[in-house]
């Protein structure tokens, strides 16, 4: 397609950053090439994957693509356009294949504010590696402090050396050990499912940090100014509702996504009684919900605490709570024993019994060696009598129905052709529904 002059091109900058590992070497894709075939960033991001990844590619090879996407209304000013997208070859599935996550928080609209729509990352770093994108200038940075660190503390260091403007994404410890469910974490709590911090864990690549003073044109910026007020009138709503003890746990804030003025459901600044505060959201603060209410005299504040175990060590908090439950009915059925687990299961509830799973899993010690590989590949490697204690409504990717198409209509047609669990209509439902 004939090329098109900057202050033509609206929504997107018009270009793609690729990225080789391998031998630190970047060229650019024309963003609008594929922009004319595909609304948005996901649909960008799965051409480019069909066109890269070859079928005999497996997910932790350094030739699987990484793939980060925007969509043409990120950083234009747009509400609630914060969301970006990520496509590679996912570990966690079963088989391996492709897949795609998804992801809010500050990432994407900086990404178009350093100069680029997407990136695409493949091959492997000999040393562990940090990418630092500025306004188009791209450095490949030593990591070898950060590995081993939980996303906390690279947020701290990362926050010190580039400045809090800076926003990235991480991979913790999780992702370093490529356990097959390790996320993606930004530095807004958010996080994407799919087992891609193991595919960033395979090529040695630590974060990316972007910081950007660009900005995509807007055709109508007067129109769009209006549509934002309409957007946040229409998406007024009572505060959430939290199942935890007032006395226990409470909501002092918001924690907004870029530029969003629109309330989450479900994501907030929490307040614990020991004074703790902390930004937990959606499905994720209720990973661990179910055991400590369960047990006598345990204080709610366990439950955030165990989210909070999950995001620094990047792993996916839907995994944990099916963990937890097969856990919970192996243990019941007698199909495993408390030595075979490893743990001690009267503990079950506890702050300490959550941590000691997550650490043996991260470091594939004993039946985490299992875990780490995933819920259906453990099933596999543990045998039938251990399949048949998994939910009966595992899939592919070793998730429950969580979303269920009986109340999320939609999802039954995305649930024949989606690659994960799809969530289309969750929050269309809740607030239907309170």
């Amino acid at each position: 397609m004939a090329s098109k002059s900057a202050d033509s091109i609206f929504g997107w900058c018009g270009r793609t950053l690729v990225v080789d590992l391998s031998d630190r070497s970047c060229r650019e894709l024309d963003t609008l090439e594929y922009s004319e075939d595909f609304l948005g960033g996901r649909g960008i991001a799965a051409r480019i994957y069909w066109d890269l990844v070859l079928p005999e590619t497996g997910a932790l090879d350094p030739d699987n693509h990484l793939i980060f996407m925007t969509g043409p209304l990120g950083a234009t000013g747009a509400q609630g356009a914060s969301r970006f997208t990520v496509t590679a070859k996912s570990p966690m599935t079963m088989p391996e294949g492709y897949c795609y996550g998804n992801l809010g928080g500050f990432f994407g609209p900086y990404l178009k504010r350093a100069g680029f729509d997407g990136l695409v990352i493949h091959g492997k770093s000999e040393q562990p590696v940090y990418i630092n994108i500025t306004d188009d200038t791209v450095e490949f940075l030593d990591a070898s402090t950060l590995w081993g660190q939980g996303v906390t503390h690279v947020s701290q260091s990362l926050k010190m050396t580039h400045g809090n403007s800076a926003r990235f994404i991480t991979t913790g410890p999780a992702g370093e050990t490529q356990c097959r469910s390790a996320n993606i974490m930004t530095d807004n709590e958010g996080s994407a499912t799919g087992g891609f911090g193991a595919v960033m864990g395979s090529k040695n690549l630590k974060a990316i940090v972007v910081t950007g003073t660009k900005y995509p044109a807007v055709a109508d910026p007067e129109s769009l100014k209006s549509l934002n007020k309409t957007t946040i009138e229409l998406n007024r709503r009572d505060s959430m509702f939290l199942p935890f003890p007032p006395d226990e746990v409470s909501r002092i804030g918001r924690s907004s996504c870029y530029q969003c003025g629109v309330d989450c459901v479900y994501r907030a600044r929490l307040k614990t009684a020991s004074g703790e505060e902390m930004v937990r959201k959606c499905q994720s603060m209720f990973v661990y919900f179910r055991w400590v209410a369960g047990r006598s005299g345990e204080s709610s504040e366990t439950a955030l605490r165990a989210t909070g175990i999950c995001n620094d060590l990047s792993l996916c908090t839907m995994e944990m709570f099916n963990i937890l439950t097969w856990l919970t009915d192996c243990n019941s059925a007698g199909v495993l024993t408390q030595e075979q687990i490893g743990l001690d299961m009267s503990r079950m509830g506890t702050l300490g019994f959550f941590e000691d799973l997550a650490h043996m899993i991260v470091e594939q010690k004993g039946l985490g060696e299992a875990l780490s590989k995933g819920l259906l590949r453990a099933g596999d490697i543990l045998g039938p009598q251990v399949r048949a204690c998994f939910a009966p409504e595992v899939a592919g990717v070793g998730d429950g129905a969580t979303y269920s198409a009986r109340e999320y209509l939609m999802n039954g047609l995305l649930y024949a052709f989606s690659p994960r669990q799809p969530i289309a209509m969750l929050h269309e439902v809740s607030r239907l529904t309170g």
